[in-house]
């Protein structure tokens, strides 16, 4: 009794700890930049390279921008947080230099960067976080010291800069599989004073299993090849492209049963062998005063109910195999259901055990 204690105890630890992780493994975070008000953004090409395994994907925006200021400024603020590898940008065609933009509160800030009045006009003068993403689950909120920033000398009219970075995966456990998506947001568009097309290239020819988009089908292409959209507009707040994982018939047939309806399984089953099991002992024993087989099957037959359930979960994962994820909820709370499980067991049991205990002394 002592060791089965402390398996139990073991097994709800495990469980505990499981159900205190957050349901998402946050992922890179890459967008369209905030322009100043100096700037417009003529066309957008965006191309995305997916590695084999779905795990990382590379990163080259090319924006082609109209300046109506020359001199010394700072044309563009990007928010792209968790990326792999440097965040590079090279205006027309030379690499500059970006920092992360400091803490700065109050007047100071402003005076910074007074060319994106959209970050004061909330808060009085002083910047505040600005919502995007409003429209979409991923609504975000960044402030200045989120954001990459650039300062360079421009000469009125048009240049081209081109960004490049390395993403990894946002994984999804909610669900009993894994779900992949890399995000790219278009939301902060909706400051621009305008925008011209969107350009979109998804290479996921290294990648041999399907994808999706939000986007529908590509116009030309393939999804898992090589696809190609072009946009006019902003057609979502963010690009989402994911993976799904398949799972084998055997897997998915465990699935669709559940955990509960495997307890409950199992649990009649073993009821079964324990109705089988009271009749023969007593048959055996009909003077006994109390019956051996209905005490311990009244211990066992729910504790068995109650482990099947904790456990289903443990053997979905590893028919699943490494795309598995934990949703098995609070099932550690479902030992509080042990001794409410007892009760009515041991009267149905105990039930049983009497009408054979007559029967028999009728005989």
């Amino acid at each position: 009794m002592k060791h089965l204690f402390l398996v139990l105890l073991l097994a709800l630890q495990g469980s505990l700890f499981a159900n205190m992780r957050e349901p998402v493994d946050h992922g890179t975070v890459g967008s369209r930049p905030f322009t100043s008000k100096y700037v417009d953004i003529l066309h957008e090409e965006l191309n995305i390279v997916i590695d084999s395994n779905f795990k990382t994907a590379s990163f080259e925006v090319i924006y082609t921008v109209s300046s109506a200021k020359a001199g010394s400024q700072i044309p563009l603020l990007f928010y792209a947080s968790e990326y792999l590898d440097d965040f590079k940008v090279f205006l027309d065609g030379k690499a500059v230099n970006n920092v992360v933009i400091p803490n700065y509160d109050g007047e100071q800030s402003e005076a910074f960067f007074v060319d994106y009045p959209y970050f004061f006009e909330e808060y009085g003068g002083s910047s505040g976080p600005l919502d995007f993403n409003k429209t979409s689950q991923y609504e975000t909120s960044v402030t200045l010291s989120d954001l990459i920033y650039f300062e360079v000398a421009l000469s009125e009219g048009e240049h081209q800069f081109k960004v490049t970075y390395s993403a990894h995966n946002w994984t999804d456990f909610s669900n009993s599989i894994k779900a992949y998506d890399f995000r790219y947001s278009l939301s902060p568009a909706n400051y621009w004073k305008s925008f011209g097309v969107l350009d979109l290239t998804i290479d996921a020819s290294a990648f041999d299993q399907t994808i999706e988009t939000n986007l529908g089908e590509p116009q030309s292409g393939d999804i898992n090849n090589v696809g190609y959209w072009s946009f006019e507009g902003i057609p979502v707040s963010v690009i989402e492209i994911s993976f799904r994982p398949e799972i084998g018939s055997t897997a998915q047939f465990f699935l669709n049963l559940g955990g509960l309806n495997l307890a409950l399984i199992i649990g009649f089953i073993f009821a079964v062998f324990h109705l089988v099991w009271m009749h023969s002992y007593r048959r055996n024993h009909p003077d006994a005063k109390y019956s051996v087989a209905v005490i311990v099957g009244v211990i066992l037959v729910p504790l068995i109910f109650i482990l099947t359930w904790i456990f289903s979960f443990d053997f979905f994962a590893y028919l699943i195999g490494p795309d598995a994820s934990d949703i098995s909820g609070y099932r550690f709370m479902s030992i509080i259901g042990y001794p409410i499980l007892i009760i009515p067991y041991f009267l149905i049991a105990w039930g049983f055990d009497k009408i054979d205990k007559r029967k028999l002394a009728k005989k």
